[in-house]
């Protein structure tokens, strides 16, 4: 609610502007676009290529996929240390 150009809440409490107080508790609920449908597009697949990852790259990322969680494992416990 805005009364004299400040943002106050509804049981009477002004807000000051930019400060973490003023955003938490504040809903902004937007107009609603569910009017006035009378069609919906239809979405056409014109998808020919069948992505389908060969062996060799499926074994580069598990490599990589290995190669990170080595590393993350290494700082956790350089970290813990």
């Amino acid at each position: 609610m805005i009364a004299g150009g400040q943002a106050s809440e509804a049981d009477g409490s002004s807000l000051a502007r930019g400060t973490a107080e003023s955003q938490a508790g504040v809903l902004v609920t937007p107009p609603g676009h569910d009017t006035g449908m009378a069609r919906q597009l239809v979405l056409i697949d014109t998808r020919t290529v069948d992505w389908r990852l060969d062996e060799h790259t499926r074994e580069l990322g598990r490599k990589g996929v290995a190669e990170a969680r080595r590393k993350l494992l290494e700082a956790t416990q350089r970290r813990a240390a």
